[in-house]
C-alpha cells in the first residue's frame, strides 16, 4: 500500500470507523479495539491485533486484500 493510503487508513480508523477490504477468498475488516489497538478481522474473526497499524498492513499485503470501493 502507498504511504497516502496508509495515512487514510489510520485517519478513518481514529475517527472510529472500520475499513473493509477484500482477497479473492475472504473479506477483511480493520478496526480500532481495545486499548486502542489497530485489530484485524479475517471473516470475522480477528486474527491480529497490534499497537501500529504497520504489522497489520503487511499481513493484508502477504494475504493480497483490495479495498472495497464504497
Amino acid at each position: 500500500m502507498k504511504m497516502k493510503t496508509q495515512n487514510t487508513i489510520k485517519q478513518t480508523l481514529k475517527n472510529g470507523d472500520t475499513v473493509q477490504l477484500k482477497n479473492t477468498n475472504s473479506c477483511f475488516t480493520i478496526f480500532l479495539g481495545h486499548n486502542k489497538n489497530f485489530c484485524l478481522e479475517m471473516n470475522c474473526k480477528v486474527i491480529k491485533s497490534t499497537k501500529t497499524l504497520q504489522p497489520i498492513l503487511k499481513k493484508l499485503k502477504e494475504l493480497n486484500a483490495e479495498i472495497l470501493p464504497f
